[in-house]
This record gives C-alpha cells, structure tokens and sequence, in this order.
C-alpha cells in the first residue's frame, strides 16, 4: 500500500502563490538610468527594456540619435526625467520628431517630464501616434514644426492621454498648430489640466485641428487652457468639422483668426454635435463672422452653462454665428459684450433657454440684462450692492448640465442652477438640532 504525504496547508498556500510573485511586475521591474555606460541614450535604454521597466533620465539637454525619433517598440515601460521638463530637454535640431508611436502601445507605455523642442517632420513635430494610446504627463512641446500638427498628430486608431502638458508655440504649414488629430480616423484623445497657446496655423485650426470626416475621431478636453492662438483661415483656437469633440471647464481665450475670410476666432464647428459646458469665452476674434464661434452646415452643439464675453468679428456676430442645417442648443449661458452682437442665425435657429443674452434673443427663460461679473477679467458673479440676475435663474433640467460648475463647485444647493461658468457661492441653510 502506497503511503499518502500530507501537506500542511500553509505550504500548499505558498506553492499556489509563488508563481504569482514570480511572475509580478514588481519583482522583474528594473530601473535604467540614461545616460550611463551601459546606456549612452534613451532609445539604447528602451532598446534594452522589458515589460514594466522604468527609465530614468537625469538632467540635460539632449540631441542626435538615440535622442530623438524615440520608438518604445511596443513597450509597456515609463521614461521619465528624474526632475521635470525645465530641467530635462530633447533637442530634436530641425530634423526629425521627439517620440514616435506606431506599434501599438498602450496606457502603460508612459513619457513624463521632457521638454521636447525644434522638432521637424511632415506630421508631428513633437509626437506622432498611429494604432498608439500611450499615456503623456507634464511634458512641454513647444517650437515644433510640421505641415500637418506642428506639436502633436494623431494619424489613426489611437487614443493617447495627455496630463499636465503645455504645447506652446508650434507651427503647422497646414493644419493643427498644436495638435491634429484629423488625418485618417477613429483617433480619441484625451487632454486634461493642458495648456494649448502660442501655437500657429497657416490654414486651420491654430491651436487644434480635428476632422473626423465621418470617421468616428473626436477629442475630450477638461480643465484646459486654448489661448493666444493663430489660424490663417478658419478657427483659431479650435477647428473641428463633424465634431464630438467634448470640452468641460475650459477656458479659449485669445485666439485669432483674423484674416480676410476667416471666421471662428475661438472655435469652428463645421457639423457634428461637440458638446461644451463650465467653459469661458472671451477675448478671442475673427477677421469675418463668429468672434467666439463660427456654427457651420449640420454643426448642432450642447452649449451649456457658459460664459461668452468680450469677443469680436469684422463683420458680425462677436458670439455666435450660425449657419446650416441643424439647430445648435444654448442653455444657462451668459452672452454678453461680444461686439458686434451676440448671437445671429442664417438658415439655422439655435435653441436658446434660460441664457443672458445681451440684446435679447427669443427663447424661455432668456434675460437681457447686465450680468454684474466681479469685473477686471473675472467672470463669477456678484451680489455686493446688487444681485446678479444671473444667479438661480438657469434650469437643472439642461441637457449636459454638469454636476459642479467651473471651479468644480456644487452646480445648485436646493435652488436652480446659476447661468454661466461659475456658480454663485451659497451657503446652506443652519438645520436646528433642538437644542439651546
């Protein structure tokens, strides 16, 4: 008879484990420092990296190969500087793009902390994804030049996000002077807490280019700045034609497009349902019509709690002008001082609702009346000597209404939403516990 070995279960327990631990990315995760003996620069160290490595690079400026056109080949590694993008520079000088990805990297293919600089190519001066979404945190791309996204291009199926960034000062011969993502298709990528200013195109889209031509492309934008942006034709802060693109809590300001032609100083929209909420308008221009928004042929955006002021046109419509088929939608939004009027509507009727619209515009719950803004380029509201109208008289049944509003404050506390970016600060009422 053949004797049975028992084994105490605690053993059993770390036979099943081991291989779990073995196997763990933190077990094989290594650390290569750039520039070292072993690895004279970044792409010799990525050449050498495996899954989950971290590559860390001290601080330099740093040029020629191995240093620019850096391909991670599929890799899911992070490279990092080991202190911040001032202080950690890629010089690509006039030929060739920072980082290329084209092999379908995913979210654990990370860059942090670069400064990537004088980059040249034919699309993506700074970075060129395809069939890539890695993940982009507190780089600055900045004085880059392409025919097509000076900064950043997106050519197809890739959804890269992008965190704490500045692209700045770009040039696109043609589109996208900071970022296109409208070559080919089914590109989403994502910008949060970015800042997109100072870039220019010599066609459209100064500051972004998107056109999905009906290829499912579109980009979300959160807590982003668009200012001080240029365009030779059409939208100076944004260009985007059959657009879902999203933007929430954004500030576009600045931005110019001011040639003989050129319409959508802040934005244009040419068809497509981009939905905007909790952002500022203001200051932007455009040599022809829509000073803040030019809405073209089936262009039907959300436009909700808003704040559209100080914007101009050569021609007409400092705010919004519509043109097409479908009917954009506005709701609880302030419009006002954009020269020479608001909004004005040729073959389109946009919906407005419970919006301040300086000299007035047919639809419910719309006012015409002084918003009473704190002033000097700050767009909360007031109550100081006289309460602003703004305040309680938006609806919380808007579609997109957003939770909380610009500053990431509740939207309404018991009352009706405010019109406009930022909601009045209210206090809640005491609650009596019955007690002296």
């Amino acid at each position: 008879m053949k004797s049975r070995i028992a084994f105490p279960k605690s053993l059993i327990l770390i036979a099943l484990t081991l291989p779990i631990f073995l196997f763990s990315s933190d077990v094989f995760a290594a650390t290569l420092h750039v520039p070292s003996v072993d690895y004279p620069t970044i792409q010799s160290a990525i050449d050498a990296a495996n899954h989950f490595d971290t590559i860390l690079v001290a601080d330099g400026t740093y040029a020629g190969s191995g240093y620019k056109n850096i391909d991670f080949k599929g890799k899911a590694i992070t490279v990092k500087s080991e202190n911040g993008p001032d202080n950690c520079i890629i010089d690509c000088g006039g030929d060739g793009r920072g980082f290329s990805f084209d092999s379908y990297e995913g979210s654990g293919s990370e860059v942090s902390g670069f400064t990537v600089t004088d980059g040249f190519a034919f699309n993506g001066g700074g970075f060129y994804f395809s069939n890539s979404s890695p993940t982009i945190s507190n780089c600055i791309i900045t004085g880059n030049t392409a025919t097509y996204g000076g900064g950043i291009s997106l050519s197809e199926g890739s959804s890269p996000t992008f965190t704490n960034c500045i692209i700045s000062s770009n040039t696109s011969y043609n589109n996208g002077g900071g970022v296109d993502y409208g070559t080919l298709s089914n590109n989403h990528p994502v910008f949060i807490n970015c800042i997109v200013n100072n870039n220019t195109a010599n066609e459209n889209g100064g500051g972004i280019y998107e056109n999905k031509n009906y290829s499912g492309s579109y980009g979300t934008f959160t807590n982003c700045i668009i200012k001080d942006n240029f365009s030779g034709r059409h939208g100076g802060g944004i260009y985007a034609a059959h657009s879902g693109t999203t933007l929430a809590g954004c500030t576009i300001s600045g931005n110019r497009a001011n040639n003989v032609g050129s319409n959508g100083g802040g934005m244009f929209i040419y068809s497509g349902s981009a939905t905007v909420t909790n952002c500022i308008i203001t200051g932007n221009t455009a040599n022809d019509v829509g000073g803040a928004m030019f809405l073209d042929f089936h262009a039907a955006p959300t436009i909700t709690n808003c704040t559209i002021t100080g914007n101009t046109a050569g021609l007409t419509a400092g705010g919004i002008y519509a043109t097409g088929y479908f009917n954009p939608k506005v709701w609880n939004t302030i419009l006002w001082a954009d020269s020479p009027n608001e909004i004005y509507a040729e073959s389109s009727s946009p919906e407005v609702h419970y919006s301040n619209v300086q000299g007035g515009f047919s639809g419910t719950g719309t006012i015409d009346s002084d918003p009473i803004f704190v002033g000097n380029g700050d767009y909360h509201l007031t109550s100081n000597e006289v309460v602003s109208p703004c305040i309680d008289t938006g609806r919380d049944y808007a579609p997109e209404l957003p939770s909380t509003d610009k500053d990431e404050n509740a939207r309404s506390i018991g009352t009706r939403p405010d019109m406009g970016a930022y909601e009045f600060e209210q206090f809640a009422p005491t609650v009596s516990t019955g007690t002296a």
